[in-house]
C-alpha cells in the first residue's frame, strides 16, 4: 500500500489501567515503559514525527472508572 493511503494520526490519547500506563514494562535502560508509549513512538516514527501523545492511564482503575475518569479529558484533547 503506497503512503498516500496509510492512515495518519495527529494525536494519541492512551485509556486505561496500570497495563496502559507501564508498570513493570521495562524498557531495558533501568525504567519503564508500557504498550501505550512503545505504540506512540511506532506511530510516531513511521509518521515521520509531529504525533501529540497522552497517557492519561491511572493504576487500579476498574473499566468504568477509565470510562468516568478518562474518556472526557480524552476527547477533549
Amino acid at each position: 500500500m503506497s503512503r498516500d493511503h496509510t492512515p495518519s494520526f495527529k494525536r494519541y490519547v492512551a485509556l486505561g489501567d496500570s497495563s496502559t500506563e507501564g508498570i513493570d514494562d521495562p524498557d531495558g535502560n533501568g525504567g519503564y515503559r508500557g504498550w501505550s508509549q512503545r505504540l506512540a513512538e511506532r506511530i510516531d516514527t513511521s509518521q515521520g514525527g509531529g504525533l501529540h501523545y497522552a497517557n492519561l492511564a491511572v493504576r487500579g482503575l476498574t473499566t468504568r472508572q477509565v470510562r468516568d475518569q478518562q474518556l472526557e479529558a480524552a476527547l477533549a484533547m
